[in-house]
């Protein structure tokens, strides 16, 4: 076939047509900057922190999934560690409802709508009328994130938001939250270990007020006897009311240092980074855009011009014949 090259340059060919790159490249820039337009900005506030418990640290204790699952409605049960906690509350439904009555203030400090209320009425891309519309839980949750470094323990909480000072305002609100909650965890922990340490004390105490009443009863029946049987007797019952009092003591000393644990537990949040008010918006991503509209753009011109330029030659080679 006249005007065709059986044996071509894939580089060289694509240089001939460099003219539909041009055009890619123009069509990138214009797709792009459409669906930039489109997207709402949205503004990103962060704030890391850290966990400062005391140092019999009660989250390291016991079975902490079966307390957190019945409180939070949580479906899994790896609970593990302190920031493995944040994070699975963060995403339980009982966490997520109570955010969606939270209050928010206006920069001037009035309280005006509910956060539920505010990201109901947020900006959406054009696109999503053709997409499944998410509930009030799921959008709270694509909007709140917790990510947790698990070599130093760090918690970064973030908000996106398409009000920067809402943002800002939100992720304090929940850093409040969070705490909130793990200090009812707590609580609820060191109840039920107070609880039990208690029953331990009662029941150490009624075994040895039984010893004593035993080894007194019978020193009292007996203390005109001298027969060595009675004497042995005697000195048994003594030494079994004397360890009752030690494992009496034992056990009121554990439910002392217990109840003063109680008392006294309170975990705080250490600020590593503080929540600043975000000055200009993370989102839409202009330049990413443009390279991610522009790399595909390339790419399908790259394999339209080689199918083309192979089916061409394949036409060169069966002419040829």
């Amino acid at each position: 076939m006249s005007g065709t090259d059986c044996h071509w340059n894939v580089w060289k060919e694509c240089w001939k047509q460099r003219r539909l790159y041009f055009i890619a490249g123009i069509i990138a820039l214009i797709g792009s900057s459409i669906v930039s337009f489109s997207i709402p900005s949205v503004y990103h506030a962060y704030k890391q922190i850290s966990i400062d418990a005391n140092k019999d640290n009660i989250l390291e204790k016991g079975d902490k999934s079966e307390l957190i699952k019945k409180r939070l409605g949580l479906e899994t049960s790896t609970v593990t560690t302190d920031p493995d906690i944040y994070a699975l509350i963060l995403r339980s439904p009982a966490f997520l409802s109570a955010l969606e009555k939270v209050t928010l203030r206006t920069s001037g400090g009035q309280y005006g709508t509910t956060y539920a209320q505010h990201i109901s009425t947020a900006n959406q891309p054009w696109w999503n009328s053709f997409t499944h519309k998410k509930d009030i839980l799921e959008i709270i949750q694509d909007n709140i994130k917790c990510e947790v470094n698990w070599h130093n323990k760090v918690i970064t909480l973030r908000v996106a938001d398409q009000d920067a000072f809402i943002a800002f305002q939100m992720v304090d609100t929940v850093s409040q939250h969070l705490q909130t909650e793990l200090i009812k965890y707590i609580k609820s922990k060191a109840t039920v270990d107070l609880k039990n340490r208690r029953q331990e004390r009662d029941s150490a105490k009624i075994r040895y007020e039984k010893a004593q009443q035993k080894y007194t009863t019978y020193s009292e029946r007996h203390f005109d006897h001298q027969a060595p049987s009675y004497k042995i007797e005697q000195e048994s019952l003594e030494r079994d009311a004397s360890a009752a009092l030690r494992e009496y003591n034992d056990a009121l000393l554990q439910y002392n240092i217990t109840k003063m644990n109680y008392d006294k537990l309170r975990p705080n949040f250490i600020d590593l980074k503080t929540n600043l008010l975000p000055l200009n918006p993370s989102r839409p991503h202009w330049i990413a855009n443009f390279f991610l509209w522009l790399f595909y753009g390339w790419l399908f011109t790259t394999w339209f011009i080689l199918f083309r330029k192979q089916y061409q030659v394949k036409k060169c080679q069966h002419g040829e014949r």
